[in-house]
């Protein structure tokens, strides 16, 4: 209704999308890789959104949070992040605190707009791990929530240059530690419809 939407800092799905754009952009100019993974990601959680039937709020929040999960990265030195990127084990142990805060940093980021709010639930936990190495709250199996163990194999497939087939392998080789096998099969199926 009107009145709700009124209250959310962002009026209508139309401004948050505008917003996201803005924030891409953002980050496009700060590491343009980091942009390019982000529009893919939301593509395909597009994509997942209507193979799976997700509800429409669930569907619009994957997406927004594939949008908006690397938003913070930009508050932390681009050399840091340029060698996360590339070979994390180069970093050192400060480096990567810096970047283990980013899930976190993203949310504080978008408690300005209430329409964000389950967004930033579902892209805090992007970096937690089937198994329970992941950051920022080192969450295990189902406590991570679903739309954020989709978002990780979503984010790890979207971040690679290689083929698809190539990719889903690798993706395939960390099940039971990276990532909940349902979830890569659910993303694996969503792959080959996305543009």
């Amino acid at each position: 209704g009107g009145e709700a939407a009124a209250d959310n800092g962002l009026a209508t799905p139309a401004e948050a999308e505008a917003a996201v754009d803005i924030f891409l952009k953002m980050l496009g100019t700060f590491h343009p890789n980091l942009r390019n993974s982000a529009i893919r990601s939301t593509a395909l959680c597009k994509t997942l959104g209507e193979q799976m039937g997700l509800p429409a709020a669930q569907a619009q929040n994957l997406v927004w949070a594939a949008g908006l999960f690397d938003i913070s990265l930009v508050g932390v030195e681009r050399n840091i992040v340029r060698r996360w990127l590339r070979s994390p084990d180069k970093c050192t142990e400060e480096e990567m605190n810096a970047i283990r805060k980013h899930p976190n940093d993203s949310v504080e980021i978008l408690r300005a707009y209430p329409i964000f709010k389950e967004a930033g639930d579902v892209l805090r936990y992007h970096h937690e791990n089937w198994d329970g190495t992941g950051y920022p709250d080192r969450l295990k199996g189902e406590t991570i929530p679903w739309l954020s163990r989709l978002l990780a194999v979503v984010i790890f497939c979207c971040s690679r240059h290689q083929a698809p087939a190539q990719i889903l392998n690798e993706a395939q080789s960390q099940v039971g530690k990276m990532f909940d096998p349902k979830a890569l099969e659910a993303v694996a199926k969503a792959v080959p419809a996305t543009e």
